[in-house]
Formats: C-alpha cells, structure tokens, sequence
C-alpha cells in the first residue's frame, strides 16, 4: 500500500475555528482542555483540530439550538405557558 492510498485527513487552526465561531482564541483553548473539542498538540503551545471533529461538533452546536428553539416555542409536558400580561387594566390605576 502507498502513501496515495490513504485518507489524508484536514486539520484546522485554533485561530481558524475562533474566526468560525467568532468567539477568542482563548475560548476554543478552553473548549480543548474541556473536552469539548478533539485536539492534537504539536510542540508546547500549537493545537490542530481535525476538520471532521469540528463539523461533527458544529452540528451538534445547531442540533442544540434547533431544539432549545423548538422548546421555547411550545411548552412541554408540566411546563406552563407564560403569556403577556394585559395592560388594559394597569391604564386606570
């Protein structure tokens, strides 16, 4: 088997994924000592985070908001619905 043959798998800079998410530097090191996001370190302060990583993590990111928004729109079981108060009433006073 050669080299040819082989997956070459894309790697992204700390600075690329900030910019994506537009968020710090700093955040996206945070989210890699977390956990959140998988990291490979090269040398003592360079991090590359396979691209695949990263969208699988970005889905999940929209995946969350699609259901947090979906959530906020009905309410679910136990849950009451809170509804704008009236002001007809508040005028007189």
């Amino acid at each position: 088997m050669t080299d040819d043959t082989l997956p070459r798998t894309q790697y992204l800079k700390v600075s690329e994924i900030a910019e994506d998410l537009r968020v710090a530097p700093m955040t996206v090191y945070r989210m890699i000592h977390a956990g959140t996001l998988r990291a490979y370190r090269l040398g003592r302060r360079t991090y590359r985070v396979p691209a695949d990583d990263y969208a699988r993590y970005k889905r999940e990111l929209e995946t969350e908001a699609t259901d947090r928004t979906a959530s906020d729109r009905a309410p679910g079981p136990g849950q009451l619905e809170i509804l704008p108060a009236a002001t007809d009433g508040l005028a007189a006073l």
